[in-house]
């Protein structure tokens, strides 16, 4: 039983390199098996401090080696995450940025204040870690179908192509034809000549 805690964190360093192997390797055909594997991967550390603090093998260099672990398991989800859905996670770079940025700083205040890398075990990091890995898993659970497909598109088409179409404007309805022009025997057509009667009437007082 003292050797359990080491295996499942072994089990979790495997799933490192598996991860991205599996997308690369099956695309679309490996979201399920991606899936259960992160999940796999989750129960492997939550059970692996469970066991180690029941056998009284909770020791520092293990639970080193599982921040160390966790880190890499998670670097390779993302990295799987990103051959399948690369469209996708450019919608939201900025918030994975943010979320790396904050990991290597925290990697660089720890090994500049203690000389060491941190050693995170407390709540909401255990928190934190849930909560990554349901994202991750409705990522891999939910992909939409032909999302390779999508990957060798440009990420601006497969935005547009996302978005609502708009509603099509209907044609503006057809003008009426215009009237023939006057003939030129209309136009050149002489007055009427007035009778004799009429212009004898008017010259009368």
């Amino acid at each position: 039983m003292k050797s359990i805690p080491l295996a499942l964190i072994l089990f979790r360093a495997a799933l490192a390199p598996a991860l991205p192997a599996l997308a690369l390797a099956f695309g679309d055909a490996a979201r399920p098996w991606l899936a259960a594997l992160l999940v796999a991967g989750l129960l492997s550390d939550v059970l692996d401090g469970i066991v180690a603090r029941a056998a009284g093998v909770s020791t520092v260099a293990l639970r080193r080696l599982d921040s160390r672990v966790d880190l890499f398991f998670w670097l390779g989800a993302l990295a799987a995450a990103a051959i399948l859905d690369g469209p996708a996670l450019r919608t939201v770079a900025p918030g994975v940025a943010a979320v790396l940025a904050l990991e290597a700083a925290c990697q660089a205040a720890s090994f500049a204040r203690f000389r060491r890398a941190p050693c995170t075990h407390a709540f909401l990091s255990k928190l934190w870690g849930l909560f990554l890995g349901a994202g991750f898993v409705a990522l891999f659970a939910t992909g939409r179908p032909g999302a390779r497909r999508a990957r060798d598109r440009p990420a601006a088409a497969v935005v547009a192509e996302r978005r609502p179409q708009r509603l099509a404007r209907p044609p503006p309805p057809p003008r009426p034809p215009h009237p023939p022009p006057p003939s030129p025997q209309r136009l050149n057509r002489p007055p009427p000549l007035q009778t004799t009667e009429h212009t004898a009437s008017r010259k009368q007082p």
